[in-house]
């Protein structure tokens, strides 16, 4: 009688009759008892727990196991979660263990695996399970099937994306790590020290495992920044704390989870934990290797007394290569002040072959470390070939770092390039300080030959604007239209822009009715209902550069030999990019003084195209903002 009164109850649930309960007719049912209890996060967290199957719906025998489980069974510690193996893959980053996080994305648990950085999850749309970076639609890998991955039928196959297709791979297979081990075998088997990586300074750093545990889980200390790394048990989630406490001094969280180990589970924004060996102590980086004399590895060849180890390139990256698939997002910058070069290498991997082509001799990683990269001497007005070395200046690494971190330019997508080139003109100006300060179009004519250059300057200014509309203008506290409106300002007056963005213009009034300070628009419905007195003027001048010497931080401006207004700078603009010139910008602010400068710089190469993205609604810069900043393709500060 009990079990028939079970089965009435699951026929309840089960509206279409067809032998199972899908996700919305268990939400129907039990929001109907407590819609606040059972949000769709508690809806995916129990039917992720109670679908022993794993095809996404509740069977009859589920059902059962559910409404007869004993308390605990579905408890709170993760003895039901479970962990993926996935084996076999041509591509070595999608295979690995991938543990079951508190998350769900199309209705199913999320499984994360910390050591590559990716994800295994359920598309629900295309009834596929994906691996891939972060939840999304797109995937590396997939498996059509509506059961978990590792319940699939023997003959489904996964298919990896690959030589620029997705491939069947028979061979690559989703098996279920074992999940017999206690939870005291769990906390044994924890890193015994963990690597934090976050922006905080007090928070980065090495964590060691302590005989302390919380919440069953072991307790790490930093002694270097005083900091502990403990399991919240309320929360769910790792964290990282001023004190030995989870209810006071959190400083830094990973996302909610019941793992043992803080580096198994992904972190919150650009926080990272990594396992590290608590026993290393001094670098392991293999040495020897060509050495260049003339580029000696000591203070003279960085320009200052910072403190560095050299560290060879294929050491700074898992998989080395010196090209791999070319493009700006491969270029950071450093603590030099070399944003010009960073901006005219980022415009160059536009174009892709360039380096390999026309810049570099030395077309592979080099064993013995030694590159040979040519660039222009516009001085002797020949080509030069700048021999180097591989070792790179980084910090000196500590205990914890499992790669160093270089001090200049980084190794992005384990690519060697960008390092290497930033070395070769290092050496090229006499030192890495010589590279502080300079422009993009110095760095272009280095690396492609070209000495032919237009200048365009123009000054920041503040003009003064009539109020033209009938109606006057609405005034706003802030440049967001739905801010505090202030009040109008009245036909004819007349008022000064302090900054612009877009059409809004912030303006302290001169004369007329009106608000004194305040936000406005100077187009209302597409009409222009204020006018510029003194619009702001481009002028092309004469650029003169080192002629002397090598020099990027040498620029003077002679006679004006023409001048644009803001349209017209456009339409030249766009005449320059139908010409395929290479174009870039920089700017210049000082603090203490309210006037700023931009320069536009083109270098004619017939062999390259850069699209500079140039909006023409221009924009104020920060006062705040101080030095040279140079921007290449579609980066770029304007304003009028």
């Amino acid at each position: 009688m009990e079990n028939a009164a079970v089965l009435e109850a699951f026929k309840k649930f089960d509206k279409d009759g067809d032998g199972s309960i899908t996700r919305d007719e268990l939400g129907n049912v039990l929001r109907t008892l407590d819609p606040e209890e059972w949000t769709e996060q508690e809806l995916d967290r129990l039917l992720g727990r109670v679908d022993a199957n794993g095809d996404g719906k509740l069977q009859v025998e589920e059902f059962l196991r559910w409404i007869f489980a004993e308390d605990g069974q579905f408890g709170e510690f993760g003895n039901t979660f479970q962990s993926i193996i996935i084996q076999g893959s041509s591509r070595d980053d999608l295979n690995g263990e991938y543990i079951q996080q508190d998350d769900f994305y199309g209705g199913r648990p999320v499984f994360y695996n910390a050591e590559k950085g990716k994800y295994l999850f359920f598309n629900r749309k295309h009834q596929r399970w994906q691996i891939f970076v972060r939840t999304s639609w797109k995937a590396s890998a997939r498996l059509y099937t509506k059961r978990a991955p590792h319940l699939a039928s023997e003959e489904l196959a996964w298919h990896v994306y690959t030589g620029g297709k997705f491939v069947e791979e028979p061979s690559m297979a989703a098996v279920l790590a074992p999940s017999d081990e206690s939870d005291e075998q769990k906390c044994a088997k924890a890193a015994e020290a963990v690597y934090i990586k976050t922006r905080w300074s007090n928070v980065t750093g090495g964590y060691v495992k302590t005989e302390k545990t919380n919440y069953d889980r072991p307790a790490y200390y930093n002694e270097e920044g005083n900091t502990w790394l403990l399991y919240d048990g309320r929360a769910r989630e790792w964290k990282v704390s001023s004190q030995y406490s989870t209810r006071h001094g959190k400083l830094v969280s990973s996302l909610t989870t019941e793992v043992f180990s803080p580096e198994l589970t992904d972190w919150k924004g650009s926080t990272t934990a990594v396992r590290v060996d608590p026993k290393r102590r001094e670098a392991d980086y293999s040495q020897g290797g060509w050495i260049d004399d003339a580029f000696p590895h000591t203070q003279e060849s960085i320009g200052n007394s910072r403190q560095c180890e050299w560290v060879r390139a294929r050491d700074l990256a898992e998989k080395p290569a010196l090209f791999d698939d070319i493009e700006p997002a491969d270029v950071c910058q450093g603590a030099l002040g070399d944003c010009w070069l960073i901006a005219a290498i980022a415009g160059a991997a536009e174009f892709p072959n360039f380096f390999r082509d026309h810049l570099f001799e030395t077309k592979e990683i080099n064993e013995d470390g030694k590159y040979r990269i040519r660039l222009y001497d516009w001085i002797k007005k020949k080509w030069t070939v700048i021999e180097i070395d591989d070792y790179i200046p980084c910090k000196p690494r500590k205990w914890y770092e499992p790669v160093a971190s270089t001090i200049f330019s980084e190794v992005c997508n384990e690519q060697l390039y960008v390092v290497l080139m930033e070395k070769a003109f290092a050496k090229f100006a006499g030192s890495y300080q010589a590279l502080n300060g300079g422009f993009s179009f110095l760095a272009w004519m280095a690396m492609t030959g070209e000495t032919d250059v237009i200048g365009w300057w123009r000054q920041r200014h503040q003009p003064k604007w009539d109020v033209t509309g009938s109606r006057g203008l609405i005034v706003r506290a802030g440049c967001d239209l739905q801010s505090e409106k202030l009040g109008r300002l009245s036909y004819g007056a007349v008022f000064e822009e302090v900054e612009k963005f877009g059409y809004r213009i912030h303006f302290k009034k001169l004369e007329g009715e009106g608000p004194e300070e305040g936000w406005l628009s100077c187009y209302i419905g597409g009409y222009q209902v204020a006018k510029c007195r003194n619009p702001a003027e481009w002028k092309q001048m004469e650029v003169n550069y080192a002629r002397e010497k090598i020099s990027f931080g040498t620029l003077r401006t002679s006679s004006v030999q023409d001048r644009k207004d803001r349209e017209g700078m456009w339409k030249k603009m766009q005449e320059y990019d139908r010409a395929n010139f290479l174009m870039g910008a920089s700017i210049h602010t000082d603090r203490h003084e309210r006037d700023a400068g931009m320069i536009i710089c083109i270098v004619f190469v017939n062999s390259l195209k850069l699209r500079l993205s140039l909006d023409v609604s221009f924009k104020g810069i920060p006062q705040h903002l101080s030095s040279w900043y140079c921007f290449a393709y579609c980066v770029c500060f304007t304003y009028v």
